[in-house]
């Protein structure tokens, strides 16, 4: 099984992409999804900016479980996960309401993976300028490329190698340079 991380901020195309690979290659491709509309009806929030100071730590926690068990519990050639564990710990990393002892066992756990090589490739989605207004996340788009600035930092902080996406290309460029680097791998193999 090949583990594919999509990583990038909000509103760059990843779970669009890895959700038209599932349905062009069903036998092939199973996606991971972020979770983050589950974890936020778990702890009982609507939008991811009405979820309160001493709910967020629970939050990142139940990403963390998702991520995780859902990489254990793959029955496909390829997964793709949509983000990383990079993405959440930065994520982690850049909010005032995670204690730091979450964001120490966040270090470790990136740091872990990275050793392990849990992920066969990272795919790296640069920050586009998008309008986010879908009622769930943070319209601020400062933020969103402050995200994006400290992603890449975090990936050389544990010499991470991605691939990367042109901000200008299609949907369907980004399924063909897929299907080249990915799909036809493990279907050759």
């Amino acid at each position: 099984m090949k583990i594919i991380g999509f990583t990038g901020t909000s509103g760059t195309g990843k779970t669009t992409l890895a959700e038209e690979l599932k349905k062009r290659y069903p036998d092939l491709i199973n996606v991971c999804n972020e979770g983050t509309r589950y974890a936020a009806k778990q702890i009982g929030f609507e939008k991811m900016t009405d979820c309160p100071k001493d709910k967020f730590y629970e939050f990142e926690q139940l990403l963390v479980q998702n991520h995780l068990y859902n990489i254990t519990h793959n029955d496909k050639p390829i997964l793709i996960t949509d983000r990383t564990i990079y993405d959440i710990y930065v994520y982690t990393m850049t909010s005032s309401k995670i204690p730091d002892s979450f964001k120490d066992y966040m270090h470790l756990l990136c740091q872990s993976m990275t050793k392990s090589k849990i992920y066969d490739s990272i795919v790296y989605f640069p920050v586009i300028d998008v309008d986010l207004n879908d009622g769930f996340r943070s319209e601020n788009k400062y933020r969103y490329k402050t995200l994006d600035y400290t992603l890449n930092g975090v990936f050389n902080e544990f010499d991470v190698s991605i691939m990367s996406y042109s901000k200008e290309s299609t949907l369907e460029e980004r399924i063909d340079q897929f299907i080249i680097y990915y799909v036809d791998g493990v279907i050759l193999k």
